[in-house]
C-alpha cells in the first residue's frame, strides 16, 4: 500500500524535529495566534463599538420596545411553566450564579496555573459553517489546537483597551468555543454547579437514563457501561467558553430542540435575541446540518440583501458577571464578549417541553456505535 504524502510529510517533520505530532501541532497553533488576518463579523463589531462604546444593548439596530425580563430569587418549580413552555420567554436571571465559587476566582491566570498542560481547541470564527468555504469572501473558520497555558497567555495578552488599534495589530481573537471541563475535570462542577433555577426544569440525566433502560435495559454489556455513558453525555452538555474582548459566537440556535443557560463568570457580554416567530426574517443559511444559522449580522444587517429583517425583532441586553441568561428551545443568539470573558453553558432537557430533541440526540449518538444496518442504525434514519 502506499502512502499518503500528507503523512508522509507529518512523518519526516517529525524526525527533522525531534517533536511528536501533538507538538508540531501546537507550535503551528502558536504561530497561528500571531497572524493578522480578520472576519467580517469581527470587523463589524470593531466598528460597532467605536459609536456604541457607552452602551451597546442599545446601540443594536432595530431593538424594539420588547425587552428580556430581568429576574432574581426565581421559584424553581415555575421555570418551566414560566419560561420553557410553548415558544418560550427568555430571561436574565441576576442572581443566577449564586453560590458559585468560580466567580471572584476563575481567571485566566489561574485557570492557567490549574490547568496548564490541557489540550484545547480554540477558532477564529463560532459557530463553524460550511459555506465559509465557498462564499465570497471565502474565509473557512480557523482552527488552533494548543495547551491551555498558551491560549491563556494569549488571552491575557490582549486587553482590548484599545480596539480598533488592537484589531489593526493582532486581527480577529481566536475562542475557546466549547472546552468540555466538565468532562475532563467533574470536580469544576463543585465550583459552578448546575444553576438553582434549573433545579426543577433540567432533567437531562433522568430523561438519559430512561432512554438507556428503554433501549439497552436487556442487554448486559450495555447495561454495565450505561452509567458512565449517560453520565459522560450530560456532562458533556456543559461547557466553558473563554477569549478576549470581541470573541463572537454568530446567529444561530441552538441544535437538538434544547434548551440553554449561560452564566458570566467574568466579563460582560452583548446577547442579542429572537424569537422563534422570527425566523422568516432571518434568512437561515440551508446546509448547515450541526446548527441552525442565519446570514444576518446583528450589529451590520444588510438590509440591501435581507429586505425582510426590518420586520426581526431583536432583543438586546449586557449580561454582567455573577448573572445568567435563560434562553429556550428555537430561541435565536448571537453573543459577543464586552470584556475578556469567561462563561459556563448548559444546553438541557425537560421531560414536558422537549424530550424528544433529546431522543434524537442520544440515537444519533448511539447509533454511530452501531454497525450498519442494525435495528438503532435503521432507527436513527426514520
Amino acid at each position: 500500500m502506499g502512502r499518503h504524502s500528507k503523512d508522509v510529510t507529518i512523518a519526516e517533520a517529525c524526525l527533522k524535529s525531534g517533536l511528536s505530532v501533538e507538538q508540531l501541532m501546537q507550535r503551528a497553533s502558536a504561530k497561528m495566534l500571531q497572524t493578522k488576518d480578520t472576519t467580517p463579523e469581527y470587523d463589524s463589531f470593531v466598528s460597532f463599538m467605536g459609536r456604541n462604546e457607552s452602551n451597546p444593548a442599545a446601540g443594536v439596530p432595530g431593538t424594539c420596545n420588547l425587552t428580556i425580563r430581568r429576574v432574581k430569587n426565581v421559584d424553581s418549580c415555575a421555570v418551566e411553566q414560566g419560561y420553557l413552555e410553548g415558544s418560550g420567554q427568555p430571561a436574565v436571571i441576576e442572581d443566577g450564579c449564586r453560590d458559585w465559587k468560580a466567580i471572584g476566582n476563575w481567571q485566566f491566570a489561574t485557570l492557567r496555573e490549574r490547568f496548564p498542560a490541557t489540550c484545547v481547541v480554540a477558532n477564529d470564527r463560532a459557530p463553524a459553517r460550511h459555506r465559509d468555504k465557498t462564499s465570497a469572501p471565502a474565509r473557512p473558520q480557523r482552527t488552533a489546537q494548543l495547551t491551555l497555558e498558551t491560549y491563556m497567555n494569549y488571552t491575557i495578552s490582549r486587553t482590548g483597551f484599545d480596539l480598533a488599534t488592537e484589531a489593526a495589530a493582532h486581527g480577529v481573537p481566536f475562542y475557546l468555543n466549547g472546552w468540555k471541563a466538565f468532562v475532563d475535570f467533574p470536580k469544576l462542577l463543585e465550583e459552578c454547579p448546575y444553576p438553582y433555577f434549573t433545579s426543577q426544569c433540567d432533567q437531562t440525566l433522568e430523561l438519559m437514563k430512561e432512554l438507556d433502560r428503554a433501549l439497552f435495559g436487556k442487554v448486559p454489556l450495555q447495561t454495565a457501561k450505561s452509567a458512565e455513558w449517560y453520565g459522560k453525555a450530560s456532562l458533556s452538555m456543559s461547557k466553558v467558553f473563554a477569549g478576549p474582548r470581541g470573541t463572537i459566537t454568530r446567529l444561530h440556535f441552538d441544535s437538538g430542540d434544547a434548551h440553554g443557560w449561560l452564566a458570566q463568570v467574568h466579563g460582560r457580554k452583548l446577547f442579542v435575541l429572537y424569537s422563534p416567530e422570527d425566523s422568516k426574517y432571518l434568512y437561515e443559511i440551508p446546509g448547515e446540518e450541526e446548527t441552525t444559522q442565519s446570514f444576518i449580522d446583528p450589529l451590520d444587517p444588510d438590509f440591501q440583501r435581507f429586505p425582510l429583517y426590518r420586520y426581526a425583532r431583536p432583543m438586546a441586553v449586557v449580561l454582567e458577571e455573577g448573572q445568567a441568561i435563560l434562553i429556550p428551545k428555537g430561541w435565536w443568539h448571537y453573543a459577543v464578549s464586552l470584556d475578556p470573558s469567561i462563561t459556563v453553558m448548559r444546553n438541557f432537557y425537560n421531560a414536558r417541553t422537549n424530550t424528544k430533541g433529546l431522543v434524537e440526540f442520544m440515537l444519533r449518538s448511539l447509533s454511530k456505535d452501531m454497525p450498519k444496518g442494525s435495528n438503532l442504525s435503521k432507527l436513527n434514519q426514520r
